[in-house]
């Protein structure tokens, strides 16, 4: 209860990632409640999606060019919306722990853009979707969500996904239980699986002992292995189904890795010219610093040379030349020279 109550206080806060995750559930409920009223009334509502979707095919691309946008809060099923909003609040959480909230809706946005072109170039360039091009369409925000991960873990690879493993470890056995009645129940109601790898359904029983071994480690595991094996399964997966899905995917993948590097390029020359122009702008105060103290000790200098020959004078005017000490006619010898 304390973590959805903490998942609720968050979410009542104002900010980018509240209101993506807010857009893509109030999306969702909207195409749900069309869905019902459409089936009640006998009416077909899948158009709604589809005009919302990104098609593959570019002439039909050309007559709903916001779809490039829209498809990336579009959601079929609650389990996709789930899954993927988890990901894009627990990723997005770790984004604004190092940038800001521009740079999250820039990342989510053009991540979701560019995982998209990538599923439509991909099924008109590649002859395997000759056949399929001209009614495949894509929808989710997985795109968008994968860029923002790849995003942290190429700015952070080291940060450790931290986990009270001790606890883990003495719950082993209910996380595999958990895992296994999940698979199962899955399976059971809707004929597939709902942990799968490289396309293919998991038993039960491997998803208990996947749960068995999470319990098992030592250690938190690093983020960029993490997102390495998401990464790594979604390409070898582009056989097994949803391989437009897993096109975008890989597209978003690759602009959360550009945008960091580039980011951190910006950052390195922002960085040197930032430290040339300091160092010129130093050098020069210390010397007009050094220029105007030397003036002051000249003056200082020349005034206590005009007080010492004033006072040499005087003694002459009252005691003649040859009562000044050696020093006295040095001093007056030397100022007649200037």
């Amino acid at each position: 209860m304390d973590i959805l109550n903490e998942v609720k206080k968050e979410l009542t806060k104002r900010g980018i990632l509240n209101q993506l995750i807010y857009i893509n559930i109030i999306i969702f409920i909207m195409i749900s409640i069309l869905d019902v009223i459409g089936f009640l009334f006998q009416s077909d509502t899948i158009h709604i999606i589809e005009w919302l979707a990104m098609p593959a095919d570019y002439n039909s691309f050309i007559t709903k060019p916001w779809s490039i946008i829209s498809y990336m809060f579009v959601h079929q099923s609650f389990l996709h919306l789930l899954f993927n909003l988890l990901w894009l609040y627990f990723g997005g959480k770790l984004f604004l722990a190092y940038m800001n909230q521009k740079q999250l809706l820039t990342v989510y946005i053009i991540g979701g853009v560019i995982g998209g072109l990538c599923f439509s170039i991909g099924y008109n360039i590649f002859p395997v979707f000759s056949t399929t091009a001209t009614y495949a369409i894509a929808i989710g925000a997985s795109a968008s969500v994968l860029a923002i991960m790849v995003a942290i873990a190429t700015y952070s690879p080291n940060y450790r996904i931290y986990l009270n493993f001790n606890r883990i470890k003495k719950t082993r056995w209910i996380i595999a239980i958990t895992a296994f009645f999940l698979q199962a129940i899955f399976l059971a109601l809707n004929g597939v699986g709902l942990f799968s790898i490289a396309g293919e359904t998991l038993h039960p029983i491997i998803c208990g002992l996947i749960g068995f071994y999470i319990g098992t480690l030592e250690r938190s595991p690093k983020i960029k292995y993490i997102i390495l094996i998401l990464i790594i399964l979604d390409f070898i997966s582009i056989t097994k189904g949803n391989t437009g899905g897993h096109l975008a995917h890989l597209g978003g993948a690759c602009f959360g890795y550009v945008y960091i590097k580039q980011l951190k390029s910006s950052e390195k020359i922002n960085y040197w010219l930032k430290r040339t122009k300091n160092l010129f702008i130093n050098n020069n105060a210390q010397k007009l610093k050094r220029h105007t103290k030397t003036d002051q000790e000249f003056r200082n200098q020349q005034a206590k040379r005009s007080k010492e020959i004033d006072t040499i004078l005087e003694k002459i005017s009252k005691s003649g030349y040859d009562s000044l000490t050696k020093k006295e006619k040095n001093i007056l010898f030397e100022s007649s020279k200037k």
